[in-house]
């Protein structure tokens, strides 16, 4: 279709309805609070209003405190989120007084030919037939139900929320399937190094890119990274904890990896060890990023102490520190960056400082001494709380991606001071 077209989201509606036919009609119980799913599919419904027309914007109305965890999808999908502000009168009323400036635009300025109305009930009925009244085209995006039956009648077309087409890749067969591989790995990756099947979205794109550098939705096709999740949702599950901030994903039983089946038997121990002595390190609150990483970052902080110029302050501190990874990580993230000072800082690298700039141990001056104080760590953290004996081969690999550092690492665990 041709002309200019403004979306208008009764946010709340739809998230109530789809979270009542996602979940039963006592969902609220389950998810009360301010920290709402983000159970609406923006992504899906943005494409549709771009499938009516490109010409588009979007204004959405909610109390949005209780939505805080769509703010990200919101951005990337450009939709304007309006504030309904409690105590100040019936929310429907102020969303007919929203209606009524978007009336009075159509009206007077001519400058929108079709309002898409995401969330449909009866209760904008009016606002419909007002809109039909001065040559506005209406578009209803909502689920079909008793509440919204007279209003789906009013508009000049409805499209059922779960009849939304999910967003598909522009790209070859073949890359497709090489970016579905990379995804695969970087799940079972991160499944791996954390001890859970279930792995937050935030953490998988990093880790992609980390597989390979090459990596970008964009270059598939895809406006967003959500939107190459949902395409690839034949590997995937997706689920969202009430106490999580965003969605969690594991691979399909069927796409599951045994990272171990070409290896030799001894070898192939030795990979177990290594993922047993990951999952202590989770449960000790040891967040370690990938072993190479981490042990570059060692390298990288053992040259910030000798830095004569100092860092005011953290933030400046992990910039720097993520500009060295990515010079030979190219994947590296400001997380990744984040993690290594927080590792660091439970080795008690740091002091207190002078005020202006971050402080490091006086006495700590050398690589070798910052590495010393990362093996205690691992030692108490991780070593210690192994039942039997250690494998300080696994060990190694486990703290440096490399299994040179076994003999070092087990003069350390005879001598390193044990911390309760």
């Amino acid at each position: 279709m041709d002309g200019k077209a403004l979306a208008v989201w009764d946010f709340e509606t739809l998230h109530d309805a789809v979270m009542e036919s996602d979940y039963g009609p006592n969902w609220f119980r389950r998810f009360s609070g301010d920290n709402q799913p983000p159970a609406i599919n923006v992504p899906a419904i943005a494409r549709a209003v771009e499938e009516i027309t490109p010409d588009n914007w979007h204004t959405a109305l909610a109390d949005w405190r209780f939505f805080g965890n769509y703010a990200a999808t919101l951005h990337e999908n450009k939709v304007r989120p309006v504030q309904i502000f409690p105590g100040r009168g019936d929310v429907a009323e102020q969303i007919r007084q929203h209606h009524s400036v978007t009336l009075d635009q159509a009206d007077k300025l001519r400058a929108i030919d079709r309002v898409v109305l995401i969330g449909l009930d009866d209760s904008q009925c009016a606002f419909v037939k007002q809109l039909k009244e001065v040559g506005t085209a209406v578009t209803g995006i909502g689920i079909s139900q008793d509440s919204n039956q007279l209003a789906i009648a009013d508009c000049d077309d409805f499209i059922d929320y779960y009849d939304l087409s999910p967003a598909t890749s522009t790209a070859s067969p073949g890359a497709r399937a090489g970016a579905r591989e990379v995804l695969v790995q970087a799940i079972q990756d991160l499944s791996q190094r954390f001890g859970n099947e279930w792995v937050q979205r935030v953490r998988i794109k990093p880790t992609m890119v980390t597989i390979d550098a090459d990596f970008d939705e964009a270059k598939l096709g895809y406006k967003t990274f959500s939107d190459f999740l949902a395409d690839n949702e034949e590997v995937l599950f997706s689920r969202h904890v009430r106490t999580a901030r965003e969605p969690e994903y594991a691979l399909r039983p069927d796409h599951r990896l045994d990272p171990t089946e070409h290896l030799e038997p001894g070898e192939k121990e030795l990979r177990l060890q290594v993922t047993q002595y990951n999952h202590i390190s989770a449960r000790e609150g040891l967040r370690l990023p990938e072993a190479k990483l981490m042990w570059l970052g060692v390298d990288i902080y053992a040259a910030f102490l000798s830095d004569p110029t100092g860092f005011a302050n953290f933030k400046e501190l992990d910039e720097e520190c993520l500009t060295q990874l990515k010079r030979d990580i190219s994947g590296a993230s400001m997380t990744d960056a984040k993690k290594v000072r927080q590792v660091l800082f439970k080795c008690f690298l740091f002091s207190p400082g002078t005020g202006e700039k971050i402080g490091f141990q006086k006495d700590i001056k050398t690589l070798p001494q910052v590495e010393d104080l990362y093996f205690n760590l691992i030692i108490n953290r991780v070593a210690r709380k192994v039942k039997g004996l250690v494998n300080f081969k696994a060990l190694s690999l486990t703290a440096t991606g490399e299994s040179k550092y076994s003999k070092r690492l087990s003069v350390c665990f005879d001598t390193a001071p044990q911390v309760l």
